[in-house]
C-alpha cells in the first residue's frame, strides 16, 4: 500500500514532469514518436524580438557572374552549387548557364526552340552527379524532362509525360515530379512518381480537380541537401520523402495557420483571392524551406510581413527575422534576404544580387562607408557594371 509520504512524492514528481515538458516562448518541441519529427508553434509564440542581419547572418563572399561575350542576365530564378561549379537559371530569358566557382561562365544548356535539345519553357532544372547530367524539367502543355551531358552540355534524350509541372526531385533512378493539374483518368493527385523511362509509378498527395490550381506563394516540393520535401498550399505540415519505403512522412510541423487559413486550407484558390489574406491577423507558410544536420530555414507570412524562422535542430529551439527589422538595412534590399537560393555546405546560403538592386542603392552607398558588415558586402561589387548579376555567400551564425 503506497504511505502518503510516498504518494506525496509520486504526485510532486508528476507535476515537475508537466512543467519542465512545456516550453518558453522561443522554444521549438521534439515530437512524439511517428509523428513530426520537429515542432514548433510559430502563431502564438512569437512575442520575442526579431533579430537584426547581423545577429544571424556573416557575410563570406561575393562573385560577379562574368561572360566572355555579350550575354545579359536577366531574372536569376534559382541557383544550384557543386563542388566545381555553380549552375544558374534565368527565367527571364529562360536560359540555364555553368560558373565556374570565380563565376566565368562555361556552358549554356540548351536553348528556347522546338529543336533537338531546345525548351519551350523552363519550371524546374536539378543536377545528378550520380549519372553526370544535368536535367530540366520543360513545360509544353505537358511535362518534358530533358537529360543534357554535365560536362560538355550535350542534348542526350527527353522524355514526354502527360502532367503539367511546376518542379521536380530525383529520388533513386525516379522522379517525383509536383504538377498544377492531372489531366489523368485518376484525377485528385498532385505528386507523381516517374520511372526513367517516363512510366507513372506511383502517385501522392491527392488534390480536388475541380478547383482551378495557381501559382501561389505558399505550398512546395523541393530538394534540400539531398533529400524531398512536400508542403501543400497553405498547410502547416512539411513532410520528407523516405527513398526505403517511398512514402512521405512526417518532418516538421509549422504551427502558424490562423483560423481563417485553417479553416480554407483545402481551398487555396479561395484564400488566394481573399482580402483576408492580407489581414493583419493572417498567417501561413510561405514557400521557401531549406535544412541540413544543424538548421532548418523556412519564411512565413505573418502581421502582412514576410518572415525568416532559423530552427536548430540541436537545441530545439528557433530565432526569426522579420522584414520590419530590416527596413533600414541596405543588404535587405540588396539581396532579397527572404528568397535564398540554396543551404549549401558549412552553413552558408547563397543569395543573388541584380544589377537593378545596385542602380536603385546607388545613392545610398555612402552608407556603406558607415558600417564595415556594409563595407564588406559592397567590396567586390561592381557598381559602375549595370549589367553584371552577383552571387552572395552569406553564412548562418
Amino acid at each position: 500500500m503506497m504511505t502518503n509520504r510516498s504518494f506525496f512524492f509520486a504526485i510532486c514528481m508528476f507535476i515537475t514532469f508537466l512543467l519542465t515538458s512545456s516550453c518558453n516562448h522561443q522554444q521549438g518541441e521534439k515530437a512524439p514518436e511517428n509523428t513530426f519529427q520537429y515542432s514548433i508553434d510559430l502563431l502564438n509564440n512569437m512575442s520575442f524580438p526579431s533579430k537584426n542581419f547581423d545577429d544571424l547572418f556573416i557575410w563570406e563572399e561575393i562573385i560577379p557572374l562574368k561572360f566572355d561575350d555579350e550575354t545579359v542576365l536577366g531574372e536569376i530564378s534559382k541557383v544550384i552549387k557543386t563542388n566545381t561549379n555553380y549552375y544558374v537559371f534565368d527565367r527571364k530569358t529562360q536560359s540555364l548557364f555553368s560558373f565556374d566557382l570565380n563565376g566565368t561562365c562555361i556552358k549554356q544548356f540548351g536553348d528556347k526552340g522546338h529543336g533537338p535539345g531546345e525548351y519551350i519553357h523552363i519550371d524546374d532544372f536539378l543536377v545528378d552527379n550520380d549519372n553526370n547530367e544535368l536535367v530540366l524539367l520543360g513545360n509544353e502543355g505537358r511535362a518534358g524532362i530533358y537529360f543534357y551531358d554535365l560536362n560538355t552540355a550535350d542534348f542526350l534524350r527527353k522524355l514526354s509525360i502527360n502532367i503539367f509541372p511546376l518542379s521536380f526531385t530525383k529520388v533513386n533512378d525516379s522522379f517525383l515530379v509536383y504538377t498544377s493539374k492531372n489531366p489523368s483518368e485518376e484525377i485528385m493527385h498532385d505528386i507523381f512518381l516517374i520511372s526513367k523511362t517516363g512510366e507513372v509509378l506511383k502517385r501522392y498527395m491527392p488534390y480536388d480537380i475541380d478547383i482551378p490550381v495557381i501559382s501561389i506563394q505558399s505550398g512546395f516540393l523541393k530538394n534540400s541537401v539531398n533529400h524531398t520535401f512536400y508542403a501543400p498550399p497553405y498547410y502547416e505540415d512539411i513532410y520528407k520523402f523516405d527513398e526505403q519505403k517511398m512514402t512521405f512522412t512526417p518532418y516538421m510541423h509549422a504551427g502558424i495557420n490562423n483560423k481563417y487559413i485553417e479553416e480554407n486550407k483545402n481551398e487555396p484558390i479561395k484564400i488566394f483571392r481573399s482580402a483576408a489574406a492580407m489581414d493583419e491577423s493572417t498567417s501561413f507558410l510561405m514557400s521557401w524551406f531549406e535544412t541540413n544536420d544543424i538548421n532548418t530555414l523556412l519564411t512565413f507570412h505573418k502581421n502582412k510581413e514576410i518572415g525568416m524562422i532559423i530552427y536548430n535542430h540541436s537545441r530545439q529551439d528557433y530565432s526569426y527575422i522579420a522584414a520590419e527589422s530590416l527596413d533600414h538595412d541596405l543588404r535587405y534590399r540588396i539581396l532579397n534576404i527572404f528568397n535564398p537560393h540554396t543551404l549549401i555546405e558549412a552553413n552558408n546560403l547563397i543569395f543573388s544580387i541584380n544589377p537593378e538592386s545596385i542602380e536603385k542603392e546607388k545613392n545610398n552607398i555612402h552608407n556603406f562607408n558607415s558600417n564595415s558588415a556594409y563595407k564588406k558586402a559592397a567590396k567586390n561589387i561592381h557598381f559602375d557594371n549595370n549589367d553584371i548579376h552577383h552571387l552572395a555567400i552569406i553564412k548562418v551564425k
